[in-house]
């Protein structure tokens, strides 16, 4: 039970800061491997729960292939989501 509290405590501020949004999560695309499970599931896991907003941000410009075999056009490069959210994602997802 402390423990649950404390991670209540510790998010408070951030669920405070974001009442009138859902909170924003950025699940990253590299373009040398990312495996395609590691990004289409915690991202489709996301976005099918409502519960947050999920943008896919690719490192750089064009698309991304995913290991093995899939192509993805990702909605945003880091520098466009930077400029159109300049405070930041509140959670950032990294596959493998």
């Amino acid at each position: 039970m402390a423990k649950r509290l404390c991670l209540l405590a510790l998010a408070l501020p951030l669920l405070a800061a974001r009442v009138d949004a859902r909170p924003l999560v950025a699940v990253i695309a590299a373009h040398d491997g990312t495996e395609g499970t590691d990004f289409v599931v915690p991202y489709g896991v996301l976005a099918q729960s409502g519960a947050v907003d999920v943008i896919d941000v690719a490192v750089g410009d064009g698309p991304v292939e995913l290991m093995p075999a899939l192509l993805l056009e990702p909605r945003e490069t880091i520098a466009s989501f930077d400029a159109r959210h300049p405070e930041g994602a509140d959670f950032v997802v990294v596959p493998a």
